[in-house]
């Protein structure tokens, strides 16, 4: 399907503007527990179905997490063999979107081709936007739904289905779904090996409890209006700012001490947090909104704008909203980035 339809745009909005951020925790209803061994540090841990050789020609997966039915897109990379395990990268879209349409937009499938790892695109449920339907999300707040649950059932099936390296986990996402993906690194750090966030930091709800060290790195416009990089609370957005959420990230994780502050280029600095248990880097970008680094939405501006509603934009006029999404720093491509991040952590 073609990210260019009507509810894959209206859907593309902004996460935050939709699901706002609260204090990490799971809800109790989630029954769907890890029955796989946690990764470890192992350099390999091979899933159930590497015995039998796993499906190649994976295209979905269904699993039933508190009674109801959730699903993902799988994409298997070219020239699998059904016996080696490989690593996978979980993509978490933002509020509103559809999970069909992310491998066009964050380009994980055509990385995992490239380097062989399976990308899946799992579907949220969540969301109100007012008069828009359809409205999918990630309930970071677990107000309604176990969505730790969810991604661990997920897991389990698919390692059931398709031969994977279970020590090679990894979690990314875009705006309330980068939300989704640290919020990961707090409930489920012994099946996810490392997390990506793309403008959904400031979305972060925090970790209770003594939350192990996860690999975490994370991109944020400056530009970004719509999750802004210094925080806001205004209307109860209560969106925390980036670098206070990766410093937070950075204790979790044992680094000691003022991170290392590098210029990418002309349009971008690096943020490397020091003597760490697990790597905490944020790349902070110049001219650049509410978007993924290096993927343009294919889109107009005016076309954008028609299909934004007064429910979403909030303060913003259409066009603003829209010119904000569409506002892409080409210096840097997030998603090479993010699975260099990811490769390099493999134990």
């Amino acid at each position: 399907m073609s990210i260019i339809s009507r509810t894959g745009f209206v859907a593309v909005l902004a996460g935050a503007v939709i699901f706002s951020a609260a204090a990490c925790s799971s809800s109790d209803e989630g029954t769907n527990t890890s029955s796989s061994p946690p990764p470890g540090g192992s350099t390999s841990s091979a899933s159930a179905a590497c015995a039998a050789g796993g499906d190649v020609t994976l295209t979905g997966i269904d699993v039933t997490v508190d009674g109801t039915t959730r699903t993902a897109v799988v994409h298997m990379p070219s020239g699998t063999t059904g016996t080696d395990p490989l690593p996978v990268v979980l993509s978490f879209h933002g509020g509103g979107e559809m999970a069909e349409n992310r491998p066009e937009v964050d380009g994980f499938k055509t990385l995992g081709d490239q380097h062989g790892f399976v990308s899946v695109y799992p579907q949220g449920l969540v969301g109100d936007a007012g008069p828009v339907s359809g409205v999918t999300g990630w309930d970071i707040e677990a107000t309604a739904v176990d969505e730790p649950a969810f991604v661990a059932a997920l897991l389990d099936e698919l390692g059931a289905q398709v031969c994977v390296d279970e020590s090679r986990i990894y979690a990314a996402g875009m705006s309330n779904g980068g939300a989704m993906a640290l919020l990961l690194a707090c409930e489920l750090s012994d099946r996810i090996a490392a997390v990506a966030s793309v403008e959904g930091a400031a979305l972060e709800p925090g970790c209770n409890g003594d939350p192990s060290p996860v690999p975490t790195i994370a991109f944020h416009g400056r530009d970004d209006t719509i999750v802004p990089y210094a925080g806001s609370h205004a209307s109860g957005s209560g969106f925390a700012p980036v670098p206070n959420v990766m410093a937070a990230r950075a204790a979790i994780n044992g680094c000691t001490g003022e991170p290392t502050v590098e210029t990418v280029g002309l349009t971008a600095e690096r943020r490397s947090w020091n003597d760490c248990t697990a790597p905490v880097v944020l790349y902070t970008l110049d001219n650049h909104g509410h978007a993924w680094p290096g993927h343009p939405l294919p889109i107009s501006q005016d076309e954008l704008a028609s299909y934004i509603p007064p429910s979403i934009s909030g303060a913003m006029t259409a066009d603003e909203f829209a010119a904000n999404m569409l506002l892409t720093n080409i210096d840097i491509d997030a998603s090479d980035l993010i699975w260099e991040f990811f490769d390099s952590t493999a134990g």
